[in-house]
């Protein structure tokens, strides 16, 4: 009996403390995704001028996003399928995400980490083809930022 009260009581003091340091992530795969996703909508950034670099981006519930080569376009340039695998918010309030993003017609995936500044307004991302990258580095070739519209 001793040794059951013990397990519980390191659960509840790990469970306590693993949500209220402020920096928590839901497991691989684990992550159900809300109909209020950070990542949801119309992002922006008219300085980019290529398919890997599109103006625009929309990211919709339900796993789909389209990727726009200019920003005033209405048509997307190509829609491709994600999934949401992982969110955390770190102490300052900046909510992240791991997700995997598959290309179209193909079974390639991208590996992507997500930072959304705490005002909404500013999206970061960095993707490998290999694994989730650790980071976000503004000087890696993968590197892009968006603005929500």
């Amino acid at each position: 009996m001793k040794t059951k009260s013990l397990i519980a009581g390191f659960i509840l003091i790990s469970t306590v403390f693993f949500f209220t340091t402020g920096n928590y992530a839901i497991g691989e795969n684990e992550y159900v995704p809300t109909k209020n996703e950070e990542i949801y909508g119309t992002w922006v950034n008219p300085n980019y001028t290529k398919i890997w670099f599109p103006q625009k981006i929309t990211i919709k519930p339900g796993g789909i996003y389209e990727y726009y080569i200019g920003r005033l376009d209405l048509v997307p340039t190509y829609k491709n399928s994600y999934t949401l695998t992982a969110k955390w918010i770190d102490s300052e309030g900046n909510v992240w995400y791991r997700m995997i993003w598959k290309w179209k017609d193909t079974d390639q995936a991208r590996y992507e980490l997500d930072k959304f500044s705490t005002s909404g307004q500013n999206w970061e991302f960095i993707y490998s083809f290999d694994d989730y990258p650790a980071a976000i580095d503004p000087n890696y070739a993968n590197y892009h930022i968006y603005h929500r519209r």
